[in-house]
């Protein structure tokens, strides 16, 4: 299924990241846009903290961070009859992106998780860039227990 037959079949929802999870310098947004809009805010201090803590006793930390962030962002907003378009920020990890997605959401879904390029012209894109930048505000702050209570 390509993105033009997604976005005429059925609802759906991008997603896109700002602040690679690896960046330690940066803070992490991820968000996505529909008719509306949501982000979560990972702060750079507690990336950091729980890297150095983790790093060497969790394989996958980046991709696995990432699904966590994933899973608050969507947590509430998907749905079988939502398609999920995620921006390939990490390639080659997409089918253990979307396995541990899964598991965090105890969901299973066909194909409605799916990883395109979605591009800078994304709303979504707009959204995180801005959320990063604090000229939104972010719908979610994750603290270091939202992602400790997920990451094994």
């Amino acid at each position: 299924m390509n993105h033009k037959n997604i976005s005429s079949c059925m609802p759906y929802i991008e997603v896109d990241q700002s602040g690679k999870i690896e960046d330690l310098r940066q803070n992490t947004v991820v968000s996505f846009s529909n008719d509306t809009f949501l982000s979560v805010y990972l702060d750079r201090r507690i990336k950091r903290q729980i890297f150095f803590k983790y790093r060497p006793h969790v394989r996958q930390i980046v991709q696995k961070m990432f699904s966590i962030c994933l899973y608050y962002l969507l947590e509430q907003h998907i749905a079988k009859k939502n398609a999920v378009i995620i921006c390939k920020e990490y390639p080659g990890w997409e089918d253990f992106i979307k396995k541990e997605l899964y598991r965090l959401l105890n969901k299973e879904f066909d194909d409605t998780v799916q990883f395109r390029s979605i591009g800078k012209k994304s709303k979504a894109h707009e959204i995180a860039i801005l959320t990063n930048r604090q000229v939104l505000k972010s719908m979610k702050t994750l603290r270091k227990q939202d992602i400790l209570k997920y990451l094994k």
